[in-house]
């Protein structure tokens, strides 16, 4: 097979082949009403910067008098344009949001109305702006509700599991969270606290799984010192100082006890 050949059958088989050796696409000179650019040339290679103004009475709908846009695969990363000096650009408005004007810009007298972000509340109940002269005289302001919670406390043993990172939380928000292993709770499965009043509620403690706990340490007949956790109801086999030789440790009314050094081979109900 001739070299010609076996490359056209290689770019069939891998198509990804052709595909990554395709280099970024220029971009085109753009049309500036009412403006200019430079450098300015018929086309621009990939990655490249374009510098932009506009004429009297006019502004680039982008922040500042001078903008800058890229070649980015054939297409700028914002179409250069010129806007009338009174129209405004999007409002910057922390812990809120608004509608967005799909052509980027508003119109003179144009109304956006701002709505809170939860955990927020209007300052004043003033909730609407108008672009003026190019600018928003008066934006609505978003404090925080005094009903709303600052992140939930820190509970020992236990993890927030349906948690995304903010700041506020409003009011009538819950968490849910789960214990550690080796911790429990008593009551409902589903474990919760809601932000009530600029407060969460209290949780229910995790306390450890186990109802009875049984230092061998103080005591001489055992191997070696260890402390056993055990359940309502629970018994377990423990090595004493003498070959072959266990103690049998129960739980019962929360209660740990322990009998005398029994030999392996006797029965446990007979220690």
């Amino acid at each position: 097979m001739s070299v010609r050949y076996l490359g056209f059958a290689l770019l069939f088989w891998f198509p990804g082949l052709q595909q990554a050796q395709i280099a970024p696409e220029p971009c085109s000179a753009p049309i500036l009403n009412g403006g200019y650019f430079v450098p300015d040339q018929e086309s621009y290679p990939h990655d490249s910067k374009l510098l932009y103004s506009c004429g009297n009475g006019l502004k680039p709908a982008v922040e500042g008098w001078w903008a800058t846009s890229t070649c980015e695969n054939g297409k700028w990363s914002h179409d250069p344009q010129c806007i009338n000096e009174t129209s405004c650009l999007p409002p910057t408005t922390p812990n809120a949001v608004y509608d967005v004007n799909p052509e980027g810009w508003y119109e003179e007298r144009d109304k956006i109305r701002i709505k809170c972000l939860e955990g927020y509340e209007h300052k004043d109940r003033h909730a609407t702006a108008v672009c003026q002269n190019g600018a928003w005289p008066s934006l609505p302001v978003c404090e925080r509700s005094i009903e709303s919670c600052s992140e939930p406390p820190k509970m020992p043993h236990a993890v927030i599991i349906n948690m995304k990172f903010q700041e506020v939380f409003a009011e009538g928000s819950h968490l849910l969270y789960e214990c550690e292993d080796g911790f429990t709770t008593e009551g409902e499965e589903e474990k919760k606290i809601y932000c009530l009043y600029g407060n969460w509620t209290e949780s229910r403690p995790c306390r450890p799984d186990y109802t009875c706990s049984f230092d061998t340490s103080p005591y001489d007949i055992f191997d070696r010192s260890q402390v056993i956790r055990l359940k309502e109801g629970e018994s377990k086999e423990f090595p004493c100082r003498y070959p072959d030789y266990r103690s049998i440790i129960k739980c019962a009314n929360r209660q740990a006890t322990y009998t005398q050094c029994c030999h392996i081979q006797r029965p446990s109900d007979q220690c």
